[in-house]
């Protein structure tokens, strides 16, 4: 390669990893003297503190100048607090950053490192892991404006354990940031104020997505909820712009979910709903409908389980999209019956226990369209002993909608006892010769193939039968209702 022009060699550049090339020891010193010169050289950089405690910051400021037009991008982690000289090199090259991701020991963030214009910053990340003996928002003078209120590009903001961006609200805005994650530990929850939400709002007033996790806990002692107070009208037209809210720990409770604009918001999420409160489902759920609940596993190796509800419009058309983690506490039978019942249209359980639940407490789904029992491979055997006794169906649930039945198992084919099929289908009431029953990497024993299995189907009141190997289960009630 040493015989090629120095304009070429830039162009080979292009699509190499400088940085990684010319640390090579085989590199030679004409490629390093030209990459030295490429504008990507410098593009990104990690200012580790190891090579700042051993003087190395003055090289890495010497090697920055070289390019001083290139965009950077820029990295550090620090056990211990941030030293000035690292804080003025981060200040120097405000004006070329691209994104920035920061963390220290402490949330002692001088403000007058971000003083500067940023007109190029679109991403910025800040952390700090424990708390400081003083805020640095209230030690910062009242003038003081990050990026000197220039930050036009700035489109993705996350912080962990930094409360003093909540203090600059009253002073500073980015009307151009629409993802928004911020999260707060154990140390920083009990100082957060009630009013955090509309603070976010002034400080990300065009925010699409939010993502806010509290993790309040005090050893040995339960959960606390976050309490937030009413928004301020400004701040409710903020949040009924996001187009996807989740919530993690503390404020997935219904004390926070009553205080924002929810039936806005198209697409929601708690995760970890560590209080168990079925009521978020009625702060939740628009009072018109239909809907489509799913509630399968979203992990197999730790085995928990996702609840997923979709409401449609009138033209069946996606209107909102419902998640909550450790979901079992929102899945009830009498939130089922109080909520649910008559607007369900399809249904998809992966749990014997939730569905045998189901159908000794609820009467009737006169809506429902498509059922979808998703049972393990393991389930399927395992289920049998309890199938077979009938204190389990003491009870059948009537679906007269019902259009679409799918037996479904992830992964390999499995085989499906003859014990627990004829147990399922007795326990749901239908319409005869209305319903299809599909098999989705499911046999039936004992019932046979083709025309034989069709016919076995037939006994049960089905009007046909689909079998489908490795279907795409990901949006499972799609073209069924």
């Amino acid at each position: 390669m040493d015989w090629l022009p120095d304009e070429l060699l830039l162009q080979f550049f292009d699509g190499s990893s400088i940085a990684e090339l010319c640390a090579l020891s085989r590199v030679s010193s004409r490629w390093r003297s030209i990459a030295r010169s490429h504008p990507t050289f410098w593009r990104s950089v990690s200012i580790r503190e190891w090579e700042v405690s051993r003087g190395a910051l003055p090289t890495f400021l010497e090697r920055v100048r070289q390019c001083p037009e290139a965009p950077l991008d820029i990295e550090f982690d620090f056990d211990l607090d941030v030293p000035k000289a690292v804080l003025d090199a981060v200040r120097a090259n405000l004006q070329r950053a691209t994104s920035i991701r920061m963390s220290s020991r402490e949330e002692n963030w001088p403000l007058s490192t971000f003083d500067v214009p940023a007109p190029r910053l679109r991403r910025l990340e800040m952390s700090a892991c424990q708390r400081s003996h003083h805020s640095p928002a209230a030690a910062a003078p009242a003038t003081t404006t990050i990026f000197a209120g220039q930050a036009p590009q700035l489109r993705s903001v996350k912080f962990a354990d930094l409360i003093f961006w909540l203090d600059l609200s009253a002073v500073v805005k980015f009307p151009a940031v629409v993802d928004v994650d911020v999260s707060f530990s154990s140390a920083f929850s009990s100082d957060l104020p009630a009013d955090m939400f509309d603070r976010l709002a002034r400080l990300f007033p065009h925010m699409q997505s939010l993502v806010v996790n509290v993790f309040d806990y005090a050893k040995g002692q339960p959960a606390r909820r976050f309490y937030a107070s009413p928004l301020s009208d400004a701040a409710s037209e903020t949040f009924a712009g996001l187009k996807q809210l989740e919530l993690w720990n503390s404020p997935a409770c219904a004390a926070t979910l009553s205080k924002l604009p929810v039936e806005a918001i198209p697409s929601i999420a708690l995760f970890n709903n560590i209080f168990n409160e079925p009521e978020v489902i009625r702060v939740l759920l628009p009072f018109a409908g239909d809907v489509c609940l799913s509630y399968d596993r979203c992990d197999a190796r730790s085995g928990s389980r996702k609840l997923v509800m979709s409401v449609l419009d009138g033209d069946r058309r996606l209107q909102r999209t419902l998640e909550a983690s450790d979901g079992e506490s929102l899945y009830s039978a009498n939130m089922m019956r109080a909520s649910m019942s008559t607007r369900l249209v399809a249904l998809s359980i992966d749990k014997a226990a939730a569905w045998y639940s189901l159908i000794t407490a609820v009467d009737i789904l006169p809506a429902l369209r498509v059922l979808r029992l998703a049972f393990s491979g393991d389930q399927v055997w395992s289920t049998i002993k309890s199938v077979a006794s009938p204190v389990s169906y003491e009870r059948s649930i009537r679906c007269p909608s019902l259009r679409t039945w799918v037996l479904h198992t992830d992964g390999e084919v499995v085989v499906w006892p003859s014990a627990l099929v004829e147990k399922l289908f007795t326990a749901v009431v239908f319409l005869r010769r209305c319903a299809d029953l599909q098999l989705h990497n499911v046999v039936l024993l004992d019932y046979g193939e083709g025309s034989e299995a069709l016919e076995s189907a037939a006994t049960f009141g089905f009007k046909d039968l689909v079998v489908t190997v490795d279907p795409n289960s990901e949006s499972w009630f799609d073209g069924l209702i």
